[in-house]
């Protein structure tokens, strides 16, 4: 999915006038699709490191392909960055049935942790293939309502 639209409140970035008047004229588009979501993340000498391998994904390629054609067909250029960058990240306390195969059961409690939960996209075993808040809030509600159940006092 390609989306694309003008920049916000433009004016109000801490900017120079002419870059400013620049963003104006100018039109921002996303790439949006799944991925093989075979990304690490972790902290060396206290920094974050991410190691990804985009081209385990072919959804990048299928991207940069389509910017490509459309700054073609428009003569205008496109900016891209050169590494791929998400702004849904999920997983990494996946959802399973047993803890062999994921971090947490059908009730978003960590196996072997009785009282520990996780209501967040992190449960998400693979990405929705779009912004994910709705599912976020499907899997958070269906915790909050098995919870509930489960310590109402009668």
């Amino acid at each position: 999915m390609i989306g694309g639209g003008g920049l916000p409140s433009v004016d109000s970035y801490p900017l120079p006038k002419r870059i400013r008047e620049r963003l104006k004229r100018g039109t921002m588009i996303a790439g949006l699709g799944e991925d093989d979501m075979c990304g690490t993340v972790s902290l060396r000498r206290g920094k974050l490191h991410i190691e990804y391998d985009t081209s385990r994904s072919p959804i990048f390629q299928q991207i940069k392909d389509t910017f490509d054609k459309m700054a073609s067909l428009t003569g205008k250029k496109i900016y891209a960055p050169k590494t791929p960058i998400t702004v849904h990240p999920t997983g990494g306390a996946c959802l399973g049935e047993n803890i062999t195969s994921g971090v947490v059961d059908a009730d978003g409690q960590v196996f072997d942790n009785p009282g520990l939960y996780v209501a967040d996209a992190a449960a998400l075993p693979r990405a929705p293939g779009g912004p994910p808040s709705m599912t976020i809030a499907a899997w958070s509600d269906h915790l909050a309502s098995a919870f509930i159940a489960k310590h109402r006092v009668r």
